[in-house]
């Protein structure tokens, strides 16, 4: 699987997935095994460490499902290049964001058609109503 159908996180695959308190969590991280530093270009396998993060996305069932994206940071192998450390990115989740696109176009939907105690409420039975910190 290349992709999370319903997210628009594309060239990822799951590592795992398990149910928890009547929750569905999946953990999963880009397909490739090496990333281009975003200063020399040059091609990186050499993993330095990896950070799991809690990835917001727009709900798509009634039973309700938490993202789990495993971000690897990796060195540079170039050494002239200025930048000695990277994270890689992944297509649909913007650079330095905890929500996918999908997540985003999907409240910009609800709020041109409802207001604030409607999304609310909205979001509420999908389990998402601590999400407003995220997203303000």
């Amino acid at each position: 699987m290349d992709r999370i159908p319903y997210s628009g996180l594309k060239n990822v695959k799951i590592l795992d997935f398990k149910e928890n308190c009547g929750q569905l969590e999946i953990l999963f991280q880009k397909n490739s095994s090496s990333e281009s530093c975003p200063s020399c270009k040059n091609l990186s396998s050499s993993v330095k460490n990896y950070r799991i993060h809690r990835v917001i996305d727009k709900p798509f069932s009634a039973f309700p499902v938490s993202l789990f994206v495993k971000k690897r940071r990796f060195n540079c192998i170039n050494p002239s290049c200025h930048i000695k450390t990277f994270t890689e990115e992944i297509e649909g989740l913007q650079r330095k964001h905890i929500y996918t696109k999908a997540f985003e176009d999907f409240l910009v939907d609800l709020f041109d058609h409802m207001g604030y105690p409607t999304v609310y409420k909205h979001l509420f039975k999908f389990g998402s109503s601590n999400l407003w910190c995220y997203c303000g």
